[in-house]
């Protein structure tokens, strides 16, 4: 039987590893000298730890998988078959994809996503061509657009908080 540890996080660490590489509780039992029924309790037991833990050991597998993936694929990529080469190179090309989209969506997650009237009017410009967008901005430039209410609209800013409404 293994050397017996008595630091709980220590325990807890080792367990969630074993645990997050695909370890049965037995097998972690054994190897940490645990007594099954302790070791499958400590997730209850020490949840906040056993978590944190776990979260850890999960993102170093998946880090071990990603690495020996990409060593598959290179040396997929070094084979003498055409063919063999090929697919290495598609899967890799695929994954970096794949890693890129999700870096992507990372990073603007949180951000709002634009309104229906801005996707709209996105749309719209981009069919403008230049010489009429350079028309239009002549035009807003020179005071000379109409104004958002259409001809005769009050050129007045609208009522507002700090602005009452006129009196007819």
């Amino acid at each position: 039987m293994p050397k017996r540890i008595n630091n709980m996080p220590e325990l807890i660490r080792r367990a969630a590893m074993m645990r997050a590489s695909g370890a049965s509780w037995s097998s972690v039992a054994t190897e940490l000298g645990c007594h099954l029924r302790r070791v499958q309790a400590w997730p209850r037991e020490h949840e906040a730890a056993w978590k944190l833990a776990y979260a850890r050991a999960l993102v170093q597998v998946e880090d071990e998988i990603d690495a020996e993936g990409m060593h598959f694929l290179r040396a997929m990529m070094r084979s003498k078959k055409d063919q063999i080469r090929r697919d290495g190179v598609k899967m890799l090309l695929q994954l970096k994809i794949a890693k890129r989209k999700l870096e992507y969506r990372s990073a603007t997650k949180g951000e709002e996503n634009p309104s229906s009237e801005a996707v709209r009017l996105a749309d719209e410009v981009e069919k403008i061509n230049d010489a009429e967008l350079d028309a239009h901005i002549t035009d807003l430039l020179d005071g000379s657009a109409p104004s958002p209410g259409g001809a005769g609209a009050p050129s007045e800013s609208p009522p507002g908080p700090d602005r009452p409404e006129p009196v007819s």
